[in-house]
């Protein structure tokens, strides 16, 4: 998870405009909302991993 601002987009088809760079059948449309890190991440404290 990064410590940045999350971008969200519905996905879309992805265009013949980027289809030599995107390798993918879907990009990502329109931003549709910008969320602050601080608004989206976990706390440290309340995150955790058991392998």
């Amino acid at each position: 998870q990064a410590a940045s601002q999350m971008t969200v987009a519905w996905p879309v088809p992805t265009s013949d405009e980027y289809a030599d760079a995107w390798d993918a059948p879907i990009m990502p449309g329109e931003p549709l909302e910008r969320l602050d890190a601080e608004d989206v991440m976990v706390p440290e404290e309340d995150a955790s991993c058991s392998l």
